[in-house]
């Protein structure tokens, strides 16, 4: 069954995807993933613990598509649950916060968590109930659910995947040295900060004013609207990420944010803030802008590490 669209430790370990990433169309047998789909999402351990019978493992998560793709966890998660295979044994792992937080992530970025609506750093991670013991040999099976393309309001499953990942527990394996919130190379264009965008209905989107406090960034964005008729241009709360990780604004549907409405021949103008903490560095803005028709969004990368 296709998903429907709501979205919206120490060791190193290799990551294999089952691929499953085919629109929901082949009823999860393998394949190879489409264009824009490359190998899915990947889950790196970063930190493992074990306490009361209790393993947790907490991950960092890459985003490995060709394109911007957000992660979520599976919906029939008591058909397709995540397990440990550990000594012959397989364990039903039921405490478990798989995925981006809603959010879509340039490909080759990678994140850790995401502030809950508590302001607590929700952190990545799986929980399974296992005797004490040696993890020697240990392997998490983790079903996930991947977007790709832009985040669109009606999407009716053709970008939604599904895939599963092998995730292999070696605790003598020393702690991964991850860099946030890019893997390696920068693999998408970074669109200048001021530069206008086009938006819906020939509109444009312009950031006007950037700064930076003790409580985060603050941003003053303008939209004109050359044509006849009254438009609404949402990109949501963009949020913000970088050197820690951590993506600053909890997800909602750009659409339930209000905005002004731009008048024909007229400028409007709105507001967006990102709490990012005074020490974060080389943060980037992940945008999402209202284009090329209503509730489909195109994304856009900022470049926030020259705001003052």
């Amino acid at each position: 069954m296709c998903a429907s669209k709501k979205w919206f430790g120490p060791m190193v370990v290799l990551l294999t995807v089952v691929a499953m990433a085919t629109g929901c169309g082949n009823g999860g047998a393998e394949a190879t993933p489409e264009p824009g789909v490359a190998g899915g999402w990947s889950l790196i351990p970063i930190n493992i613990t074990q306490d009361g019978g209790i393993l947790r493992v907490e991950f960092a998560a890459r985003n490995d598509t060709d394109g911007w793709s957000a992660m979520r966890p599976v919906e029939d998660a008591e058909k397709r649950p995540t397990s440990l295979v550990v000594g012959g044994k397989s364990y039903t792992c039921e405490n478990t916060q798989i995925g981006s937080g809603g959010h879509y992530l340039p490909p080759g970025f990678q994140m850790r968590g995401w502030p809950n609506r508590r302001g607590e750093v929700q952190a990545i991670f799986v929980e399974c109930p296992v005797p004490e013991g040696s993890l020697s040999g240990a392997r998490l099976s983790i079903p996930y659910i991947f977007a790709t393309g832009e985040y669109d309001y009606y999407e009716k499953g053709e970008n939604i995947h599904e895939a599963q990942l092998e995730v292999e527990i070696d605790p003598e394996q020393p702690p991964p040295d991850l860099t946030y919130p890019v893997a390696g190379s920068l693999e998408v264009e970074v669109h200048p900060l001021t530069e206008p965008i086009l938006a819906l209905n020939k509109c444009t989107l312009t950031l006007v004013e950037a700064t930076r406090t003790d409580e985060g960034f603050f941003f003053k964005w303008t939209i004109f609207n050359p044509g006849e008729y009254n438009t609404l241009v949402h990109i949501g709360r963009p949020p913000a990420v970088g050197e820690d990780g951590i993506l600053y604004n909890t997800w909602i549907s750009p659409d339930r944010v209000e905005v002004p409405i731009a008048k024909p021949g007229q400028t409007a103008e709105f507001e967006t803030e990102s709490l990012v903490p005074p020490d974060v560095v080389t943060p980037y803005l992940l945008l999402s802008v209202e284009q090329k028709r209503e509730r489909l969004w195109t994304d856009y990368l900022l470049d926030l590490s020259e705001v003052k």
